[in-house]
């Protein structure tokens, strides 16, 4: 089974990318709204594509959320110090 991140404009109805990863989608929200601002992820959804069916995981400022969050591709995640 094939699977794919994709985002979405709902207000254009375009596809704004394909990826194979949630983390290369998020980054590209990330990146569009450091530059942007809050205007660049209005309309934006974040589908996961499993052969023919699509799950929305997120939309709109939720995906900002996803994002600040998130770090950058080439760093894990810190996990927390343990006391």
């Amino acid at each position: 089974m094939d699977c794919s991140f994709e985002l979405f404009n709902l207000q254009s109805g375009n596809l704004v990318g394909s990826y194979a990863t949630q983390c290369e989608a998020i980054e590209v929200v990330r990146r569009a709204f450091e530059t942007h601002g809050p205007q660049a992820v209005q309309g934006l959804v974040l589908l996961r594509v499993d052969d023919d069916d699509a799950v929305l995981i997120e939309e709109e400022l939720g995906l900002v959320q996803l994002a600040i969050g998130s770090r950058p591709l080439s760093r894990p995640a810190a996990s927390p110090a343990s006391s």
